[in-house]
């Protein structure tokens, strides 16, 4: 199986950073955390957009709007 590939952005509407996050496990839900970027920061998944346009296009699996959280 190929890895999967999902955009972040923040609630505010921003990207996040890093902007994507690969995964090679799928079946991710809201409220699920994972460690993201060079610095391995904890985010939490707040939704999971399947239909955006360029998840739709074949972009990205899924849109995530992620919290990144506190230490």
């Amino acid at each position: 199986m190929g890895s999967l590939r999902y955009v972040l952005e923040l609630l505010v509407g921003d990207s996040a950073d890093p902007m994507f996050f690969l995964s090679a496990l799928d079946g991710w839900q809201v409220v699920d955390t994972f460690l993201a970027g060079s610095e391995l920061q904890r985010c939490r998944i707040l939704t999971i957009d399947n239909e955006a346009p360029g998840v739709l296009a074949g972009h990205a699996d899924a849109i995530w709007i992620v919290a990144p959280l506190g230490e």
